[in-house]
């Protein structure tokens, strides 16, 4: 029996919007009937891209995932998986010997903690990372090398579940070419070869993982509690992971027509359950985070860009670096909002979303799911409360999972016919080639502190942070000229950055010029008064130029902020020596001698009083 005039006009309305199994549920009629249709009334090529887009439709996603083996996945992708593993050592191997950097020498080479187990609850929540820290120094001490292992072993992990979930959720052409690109995309950097950035790239994996062990649980229970235990993982290592949940919804709704009649929703319960009570507690650190940003970080949060013009910045800005990945840096400074570059930004993100929109409303909605991930993954570092920068390369880990998702639905098409399929490989192994050589680059940067400034300074040209940085680089080749022009510029930049008083302060110091030094020293604790280094280097001025009571002031306060600095107390007591105050003189210098009792001047003096 043929279709009426009505049922015509509905499939022709409906058949670019909804898939075929679903219009013919709602028209009552078997799908071989409008097949048959559709083949008479369309051109040959055109009905069979067609029925090849439903055949790769996710309407066969129960299917698939009651077939699907992990064991036998991995074992039938042996190879591809070795390969995968090469090209992660390969294109991040030259990283690996790098320096401590940034964030690394306070966290790991300075911290005086990491050796005690108590050093893995002090963050709780956040426990996973700091036990991972604490194990890689119980076992190998404070070696770079170890601490940089994790994080490859976290990007292999994250690269491999990528290919599995794509090959799930897709087709495994689509998963391989998504994951060869991930493995080597030098927008990933900063997550991977910088110690401190690897909880970025080591919650990603888990959820991922979380992600496919959800999918699994269709088949068998039991790995619902592998998706839970993940995604526990996963917040214990970044708060950023309670994006899970939306995640999961995203998906749900984006495969409905498979996963909504399964009461996929009961399975959202816990894991919501789970990210609320997460979300409610982060909000309650917010004002002490904006305390922490203003005081220690120097930023004035009340000049936050408005919430509605930083998402288009952030995904425009995003999506310009996975696609031309040059302009890579810690810091990116030069985030305009304003000018052609805004229009640009803009744009781009327009462009991303109008498209999601229509693959939602299409018969292909569930190819929405890859922008909607890109998109929810960076919901809390796009958060209206001014707590994050508004880009760092480090935060779009886990987005660049679904971004890259869509550019590999365009390549895999050169693989479905026999005579394009050299081009396809030739094009892919080219890509992979070119990307790998920049994350190669890129790794040289992130050598040493000297590489790292260096390199930000061509890209970042307004961040105060950087010319701090460059500052110290100067002093350290003893440039002081430039050194001073450097800390100078970082404070025209931010006029309240108290670490470059302090540093601009130090370099007078070495000079001799004891006024300017104590001027800068003075208005850094004018901005922060924690910064104990600047109590401890103005007591040393004082006491060169015999400020007696001075230095004793400034060195009660660095007692007072870091009492357990050992040699604050010998320190004292010379202090109080000179200026006739010998009990209390005795006092401190029975202390310092108690904590080294081979330092032979204290023990002079010792006698002497």
């Amino acid at each position: 029996m043929g279709l009426t005039k009505k049922e015509k006009k509905y499939l022709k309305e409906s058949v670019k919007k909804k898939p075929l199994v679903e219009i013919a549920q709602d028209l009552g009629v078997k799908k071989e009937v409008l097949e048959e249709y559709l083949g008479r009334i369309w051109r040959a090529d055109k009905f069979e891209d067609f029925m090849s887009s439903q055949k790769e439709s996710n309407q066969a996603l129960l299917t698939k995932i009651s077939k699907f083996s992990l064991k036998t996945f991995f074992r039938d992708s042996l190879g591809l998986i070795i390969l995968l593993a090469f090209l992660v050592i390969a294109v991040y191997g030259n990283g690996l010997n790098g320096e401590f950097l940034s964030d690394d020498i306070a966290a790991i080479a300075q911290n005086q903690n990491l050796d005690k187990p108590a050093y893995i609850i002090q963050g709780f929540p956040i426990v996973f990372r700091p036990l991972i820290y604490f194990l890689t120094n119980l076992v190998f001490g404070r070696n770079p090398i170890a601490f940089r292992i994790p994080n490859l072993l976290f990007h292999f992990l994250a690269t491999s579940g990528l290919l599995v979930l794509v090959s799930l959720l897709l087709d495994k052409t689509v998963g391989v070419i998504s994951a060869l690109i991930f493995a080597v995309h030098p927008l990933l950097v900063e997550s991977v070869t910088w110690i401190s950035g690897g909880g970025y790239s080591q919650y990603a994996a888990l959820l991922v993982w979380a992600t496919i062990f959800y999918l699994l649980s269709f088949k068998d229970k039991h790995y619902y509690w592998f998706c839970l235990i993940s995604f526990l993982l996963a917040l214990a290592t970044s708060e950023k992971a309670m994006a899970f949940p939306f995640l999961l919804l995203a998906l749900v709704i984006t495969h409905w027509q498979d996963l909504g009649k399964n009461k996929s929703w009961q399975k959202l319960i816990i894991p919501f359950s789970i990210g609320l009570v997460w979300i409610g507690f982060y909000l309650t650190k917010v004002p002490q985070r904006l305390s922490e940003l203003e005081t220690n970080y120097y930023q004035d949060t009340s000049k936050t860009p408005s919430f509605f013009m930083k998402i288009p910045v952030a995904i425009g800005s995003y999506l310009l670096l996975f696609f031309w990945p040059q302009k890579l840096t810690l810091y990116h400074s030069e985030t305009i909002f304003s000018g052609e570059k805004f229009i640009i930004l803009t744009s781009l993100f327009f462009v991303l979303l109008i498209f999601s929109l229509y693959l939602f409303f299409s018969r292909k909605r569930q190819l929405s799911f890859w922008p909607a991930w890109f998109g929810l993954s960076l919901a809390p570092v796009l958060s209206p409360f001014g707590i994050s920068w508004v880009v760092a390369e480090r935060y779009v880990y886990l987005g660049i999972m679904g971004l890259v998702v869509l550019p590999s639905l365009l390549i895999a098409k050169f693989f479905k016919k026999e005579s394009l399929k050299p081009l396809g490989v030739a094009f892919v192994s080219l890509l992979v080639i070119a990307l790998g050589i920049r994350t190669i680059v890129r790794n040289v940067d992130w050598k040493n502190q000297d590489n790292l400034w260096l390199a930000a300074a061509k890209t970042s040209p307004s961040s105060p942070q950087n010319h701090n940085n460059l500052g110290d680089l100067w002093a350290r080749r003893g440039d002081f000229d430039q050194a001073i022009k450097e800390f100078e510029t970082a404070i025209a930049l931010n006029p309240r950055y108290a670490d470059a008083y302090h540093n601009l302060a130090n370099i007078y110091q070495q000079r001799g010029d004891w006024e300017q030094a104590l001027e800068n020293y003075q208005k850094a604790i004018e901005i922060n008064p924690n910064i104990w280094q600047t109590y401890q280097n103005m007591a040393a001025v004082y006491f060169e130029i015999g400020e007696f009571e001075k230095a004793k002031e400034a060195a009660l306060k660095l007692l007072e902020i870091n009492p357990g600095l050992p040699y604050i107390y010998r320190n004292l007591g010379l202090i109080y020596y000179n200026l006739g105050q010998l009990e209390e003189a005795k006092k401190y210098l029975e202390a310092a001698l108690q904590i080294n009792p081979q330092d032979e001047e204290i023990t002079q003096l010792l006698l002497k009083l």
